[in-house]
């Protein structure tokens, strides 16, 4: 059953690319804008009213797509957000970069004045090992902090990347190619993702399907991808690219790109919910 929780209410939020609960502050999503947006992200309650805003100091929005939670470092009890400046649709960007920060806390209840703030990112620079991708989907494991992206293509299968740590800074790294995967219905073009809180499953939505992959304790992201996924509900959306796990993995919440945008969210009632394996 799909619920509308409410509408993002920014009108500076017009071209949303990437969607994230919070764990510091776990009732809020954060969300950016597709390219031609400042390096910025924003903070907005599960009604889709505005309670922060916060820009990246030292980096640069080329083409942000994709925003991910997890820890800042293996066994880092703290969090922290992932933003993928991934994005090449006409394939010239030779590096391109996921910046990583301590998620802000927001104080509840909220403030009468949403929270305006500079932050200051890691940034890992990598390239490709086999030439140039677009990637609009970002997935980080909650427990190992290991970063995977899967690449956007209109035809053939998408390459899984998972993307190592630099060992000194400013060091480019090569991203580690980890297989291939297909959407098994729809068209295939990955737009977004998401891990659920327990390392269970992951969500991967295109523009017209949304698909569960069960994780096994221990699997690694890019192992689970390559698993026959069950297909979801997916919302009808002008342009779908946000996607994000909700009360502790029991349901999601989808959005699309445009100006107030919907929030959508459908709940796992039980098994069969999870829909068919094609």
């Amino acid at each position: 059953m799909v619920e509308t929780l409410g509408t993002i209410e920014s009108d500076e939020i017009d071209e949303l690319s990437g969607l994230v609960l919070g764990r510091a502050s776990p009732t809020t999503f954060f969300a950016h804008n597709d390219s031609g947006d400042a390096a910025r992200f924003f903070a907005f309650d599960q009604r889709g009213r505005t309670v922060g805003a916060f820009s990246l100091d030292g980096v640069e929005a080329i083409d942000w797509e994709d925003i991910a939670r997890g820890p800042c470092r293996k066994g880092d009890p703290s969090s922290c957000l992932y933003i993928a400046d991934t994005g090449d649709n006409r394939r010239g960007r030779d590096v391109l970069a996921i910046h990583r920060l301590v998620e802000p806390r927001l104080e509840e209840p909220r403030a009468a004045e949403p929270t305006r703030a500079r932050l200051t990112p890691t940034t890992i620079s990598f390239r490709y090992p086999n030439g140039r991708h677009d990637a609009e989907t970002l997935l980080v494991h909650p427990t190992t902090g290991v970063i995977t992206l899967v690449t956007k293509n209109k035809t053939g299968p998408s390459g899984i990347f998972e993307i190592p740590e630099p060992t000194r800074p400013g060091e480019i790294v090569t991203a580690i190619a980890k297989g291939e995967m297909t959407p098994p219905v729809g068209i295939n073009a990955m737009t977004a993702g998401d891990v659920n809180p327990a390392a269970s499953a992951i969500l991967i939505r295109t523009y017209t399907n949304v698909f569960f992959y069960p994780m096994h304790p221990g699997q690694a992201v890019a192992d689970a991808l390559r698993g026959r996924p069950c297909v979801l509900p997916a919302p009808v959306e002008k342009q779908g690219e946000a996607i994000a796990f909700v009360d502790d993995g029991a349901a999601y919440v989808t959005a699309s790109e445009g100006r107030q945008s919907t929030l959508q969210r459908i709940r796992f009632v039980n098994a069969s919910d999870a829909g068919e394996t094609p």
